[in-house]
């Protein structure tokens, strides 16, 4: 029990070093963070891109896998598209446990580690200055967070930051794609 509330103040230690590290960027002129109000009114950080002069985050694209992707000898067919997806990324501090591809939003937005979103462009890109360390980042398909990406000890894949680097991230949906 003192393991697990050392954790939660850990985390939320943690989201408030990450808030107040936008918010000094955003005076910067390098990012801008807004508030905004969730269903439940409670409110929560919107990051929004822009260029950073010394980079530091992720850069990512949102893609959407579908049809057949069998391999077939010698042709390379029309049988599969990857599509570009426009939507809300939602970043989150350290690793998120998980079990299923998909996170109703209802719940995701009450989550100690939520820091924050960004949106992707029509390409699917997006880019988010933060500081070092671990986050979670999921896409956003209607009232679901997706991602299908786990780290096999029951947390969903992470992304580290590392000081003065950018981390290139590819958030996939493959739900309506054949392997």
């Amino acid at each position: 029990m003192l393991q697990y509330l050392v954790s939660i103040v850990v985390k939320s230690i943690l989201a408030c070093v990450v808030v107040g590290y936008i918010a000094m960027n955003e005076q910067a002129g390098q990012a801008r963070v807004g508030q905004h109000q969730t269903v439940q009114g409670q409110m929560m950080a919107d990051i929004q891109s822009s260029s950073p002069t010394e980079p530091q985050g992720i850069r990512g694209r949102v893609v959407q896998l579908t049809g057949n992707f069998m391999p077939r000898g010698g042709r390379s067919g029309d049988r599969q598209s990857q599509q570009p997806v426009q939507t809300t990324v939602w970043i989150f501090s350290g690793q998120i446990s998980g079990d299923s591809p998909r996170w109703a939003v209802q719940e995701a937005e009450h989550h100690a580690q939520l820091l924050g979103q960004v949106t992707s462009d029509a390409h699917g890109e997006f880019w988010v200055e933060l500081p070092a360390g671990s986050y979670t980042l999921m896409a956003q398909y209607d009232t679901d967070l997706y991602l299908n990406s786990f780290s096999g000890d029951g947390y969903y894949t992470s992304v580290d930051v590392r000081p003065g680097e950018v981390a290139d991230v590819t958030l996939t949906n493959h739900e309506q794609a054949t392997f």
